[in-house]
């Protein structure tokens, strides 16, 4: 069963090898990134939730090449049984180097993960159906797991954001942030918009929700903000 969920951003300058030193907000979005991820219990297996080639990965071999630093890499074990239960869901089994997203996330942490990725497109009822099944497999399979779930917001709230400013982002962004723990408002936000303001964190967030309704588990927001024009949020349940 899911005992614990942390939303972050997966974007690679919050991993201090990469980024050793970052300026005022900034700061203050890694100190509370490392902050809810010490709060992970002691589980079986941490998912790893992020939007990607869609899939359950068999291997968690992350590095971030993608990104220019292939030499920032880490293996985490990924036990064989949570990903027997998953792959059930009707998700293809994958092997190989991790998505960016997940890789990212992998480096924040030292444990057995399962990575999963959902794709970005999905609707919303899809990506609620998969986020439920990854629920109910793991309680079937009895597993007690932890969710760490990639939930960048826009990335265009800013003329100084990577895809500039966007007409109505800021606006999206702050409907996302209050429907983190409902589905349906989720639903309501992609994925043709979440496409247009370039928001990557929206699938899995949407399937996340999914993941922990019911389980009496709720999002608290600890840290939100747009520095550099990308709206950043962690929260954990």
């Amino acid at each position: 069963m899911l005992r614990h969920a942390v939303l972050i951003s997966s974007a690679p300058l919050f991993l201090p090898q990469v980024t050793p030193t970052l300026p005022g907000e900034l700061t203050t979005m890694r100190s509370a990134i490392s902050h809810a991820l010490a709060g992970l219990p002691d589980v079986d297996v941490t998912v790893l939730l992020a939007a990607g080639e869609p899939g359950v990965h068999a291997t968690a071999h992350a590095d971030l090449g993608g990104a220019g630093r292939p030499d920032v890499r880490v293996d985490l074990p990924v036990p064989a049984r949570a990903t027997r239960a998953v792959a059930a869901c009707g998700l293809e089994r994958r092997t190989g180097r991790l998505p960016l997203e997940a890789s990212v996330l992998a480096l924040h942490l030292a444990c057995a993960v399962l990575p999963v990725t959902v794709g970005s497109e999905w609707s919303g009822a899809r990506l609620a159906e998969v986020g439920g099944a990854v629920a109910g497999a793991l309680a079937e399979a009895q597993l007690d797991a932890a969710l760490v779930v990639a939930g960048d917001g826009s990335a265009g709230l800013s003329h100084q954001a990577p895809r500039y400013l966007i007409d109505g982002a800021e606006e999206w962004q702050r409907a996302y942030v209050a429907a983190l723990g409902d589905p349906r408002a989720l639903c309501a936000l992609g994925p043709a918009e979440a496409t247009r303001v370039v928001a990557r964190g929206w699938a899995p967030s949407l399937a996340a929700a999914a993941a922990i309704e019911g389980s009496g588990q709720d999002w608290h927001v600890h840290e939100q903000g747009s520095p550099r024009g990308v709206g950043y949020v962690v929260a954990a349940t």
